[in-house]
């Protein structure tokens, strides 16, 4: 305000200097209304413009009275009324002009604001996305795994060994190697389960379980075909090595398994 006022000041002091409203001088009343709308908006174009007239009409007024002494020229009310409309004109520009300005900076900051906003929104629904996909990825996992493996043993079941077979069929075609398959069940496993019970017929085929593991080699595969019925893959092993994996682990559940499980 008080840069404005100064101005002011300045330009009306020059107009008396030259000795004439018309100098260019007046110009610098044109920028004050500029400055004052781009600083106060509305009310300083109003403010500038009005001051600015009534500034014009006293040194008009003054000129004609003799108390400004003009060497070149003359002016009239009409000198006035002309800078009058152009102090307005010209504040009516500043105005619309700041105010078009305005409300395209506001509209745009309210772009851009939305669009972060849905950039954050769809960012928060893609890692939500991301998580439902993890958690149904994670899901099949779990189904599928439990689909292809025993729950009572833990070891792969039939369907598992169905998947496996034609692939162990083909490897060891491609290899020339010698395989075999070792099918075993439990001697009288249904008297087992009507004299002592399901839980304890249960506990055997889980022992029996863990003695395919502990007596297999690692490359050797364990299914439980069903009930008592349990399938071994033997890759790179000959018919008679698969007898003497077969008594083996006959020999060691009679002797170990029965008497752990005290009958």
């Amino acid at each position: 305000i008080s840069g404005l006022t100064l101005g002011f000041t300045f330009t009306i002091l020059s107009i008396i200097s030259d000795g004439t409203v018309r100098s260019t001088a007046v110009c610098l009343f044109l920028l004050i209304i500029i400055v004052a709308g781009i600083l106060y908006k509305k009310i300083g174009v109003v403010v500038a413009t009005i001051a600015s007239s009534l500034a014009t009409l006293v040194l008009v007024l003054a000129q004609q009275a003799g108390w400004i002494q003009d060497r070149m020229t003359s002016v009239s009310m009409l000198h006035w009324f002309v800078l009058t409309s152009t102090f307005v004109i010209v504040g009516g520009i500043v105005y619309f002009s700041d105010r078009i300005t305005t409300q395209a900076f506001t509209n745009l900051k309210e772009e851009v604001t939305e669009r972060k906003r849905a950039e954050s929104e769809l960012a928060v629904a893609n890692q939500e996305l991301q998580n439902r996909v993890a958690e149904v990825e994670k899901l099949k996992d779990e189904l599928r795994e439990q689909a292809l493996h025993d729950s009572l043993t833990g070891l792969p079941n039939r369907r598992h060994l169905s998947e496996i077979l034609p692939h162990e069929f083909v490897r060891a075609e491609r290899s020339d190697t010698p395989w075999s398959i070792i099918f075993a069940d439990i001697d009288h496993f249904k008297t087992i389960n009507d004299t002592y019970g399901h839980a304890v017929g249960d506990q055997f085929l889980i022992e029996f379980a863990r003695l395919f593991e502990r007596e297999l080699r690692r490359s050797d595969f364990v299914y439980r075909y069903g009930g008592d019925e349990f399938v071994v893959i033997l890759p790179n092993t000959t018919k008679n090595q698969a007898v003497a994996v077969g008594k083996r682990i006959q020999s060691t559940f009679s002797a170990d398994i029965i008497e752990n499980s005290g009958i």
